[in-house]
């Protein structure tokens, strides 16, 4: 199914904003009747929807701090490397990458604390000692 029209993109799009509105919601705002919406959402979720998700908003549950970490691993190691990444609490995202790393791992924290003082960007994590040969990004 390559052909999508006008109105298979506007139905995506408010799936896209809310996987769970109402077909009467998106049919008030397409203006295209409600079974025409149904048959083309059954039509997308054999063709090209993989799943219905959400996105979950970390800081709000108190995780603040967002990290990626690259690791290289010797290659005897990296299945069950990833299988612990996989299982463990605070890995949000594993990727398997190349260019010298075999994993970026993101990683999600309520805070980092060295010394007892909350570390919350690059420059303070230098004044603690860290090498920081490798970027680092925080996102507040």
């Amino acid at each position: 199914m390559k052909n999508i029209n006008r109105n298979d993109w506007q139905i995506l799009a408010h799936l896209r904003q809310d996987s769970k509105k109402s077909l009467t919601s998106i049919s008030k705002n397409t203006l295209m009747p409600i079974s025409t919406i149904f048959d083309r959402i059954k039509k997308y979720q054999n063709t090209f929807i993989k799943r219905n998700t959400i996105l979950v908003d970390f800081k709000r549950m108190g995780y603040e701090l967002r990290v990626n970490i690259l690791i290289k691993t010797k290659p005897e190691s990296r299945a069950d490397l990833r299988k612990y990444f996989e299982t463990h609490f605070n890995v949000n995202t594993v990727y398997r990458i190349n260019n010298g790393y075999d994993f970026m791992v993101e990683v999600l924290f309520k805070n980092l604390k060295i010394d007892g003082a909350a570390i919350g960007n690059a420059e303070q994590l230098r004044q603690a000692g860290f090498d920081l040969s490798v970027p680092v990004r925080f996102e507040p």
